[in-house]
């Protein structure tokens, strides 16, 4: 993450923000978002695993969702978070533990009036999952290393924030930090700092 995070950033000032310069985004309407993520799941439960690597590694997300007005929107979004290796004693890799989660959530604008910037917040529920697979049973059995191969899940808190940035007026560019909440059978805490494009469908009236 710490190499991973300053690139974002780096990537994200690259754009102009002259009043100028700057484009209004559609005030309401679908959108349609992806992106990459620098991501980690922590706090999940591996009784007889000697060793885990959680690092912050890739991941990704993609959504929809649908602008009431400048200030509300919501969304609905899958995110895949970086896998945890599961290791022996002697830091050889028995298992990965995948995860990802399926997100719902209410999204609070802020524009700021004459830059093409926004500020948001997001908070909603999440459903989330581990799944450990790509068992070498040899090398596990040989540690005495017992695993649990279900598909765990449960809901939980979501809540995220960050900035966006409008190209044109259907073309936005987001940088955002996101954390889902679970439990010690899935990881307590599912983070993501993402960097994504947005693409808004104006909505025609009259």
């Amino acid at each position: 993450m710490k190499r991973t995070l300053p690139v974002l950033l780096s990537m994200l000032t690259i754009f102009p923000c002259s009043a100028a310069l700057a484009l209004i985004p559609y005030p309401c309407g679908w959108y349609l978002d992806g992106s990459v993520a620098d991501s980690q799941v922590s706090g999940r439960d591996y009784p007889t695993v000697p060793d885990v690597d959680n690092q912050y590694s890739t991941g990704w997300n993609l959504g929809i969702g649908y602008k009431f007005m400048p200030y509300l929107g919501v969304d609905l979004s899958y995110t895949s978070y970086a896998d945890t290796r599961l290791e022996n004693s002697s830091d050889v890799t028995v298992a990965h533990d995948r995860h990802y989660s399926v997100n719902l959530d209410a999204k609070g604008i802020l524009p700021i009036k004459k830059t093409g910037f926004e500020l948001f917040a997001k908070l909603g529920v999440a459903r989330v999952n581990s799944e450990i697979g790509n068992v070498d049973e040899t090398t596990a059995a040989d540690d005495d290393i017992v695993l649990n191969t279900n598909n765990e899940w449960t809901y939980g808190l979501f809540v995220g924030v960050g900035v966006d940035y409008a190209l044109a007026q259907e073309v936005q560019v987001d940088l955002q930090w996101n954390r889902a909440y679970g439990n010690h059978n899935t990881g307590t805490q599912f983070n993501a700092f993402m960097l994504g494009v947005t693409i808004l469908f104006q909505t025609l009236t009259g």
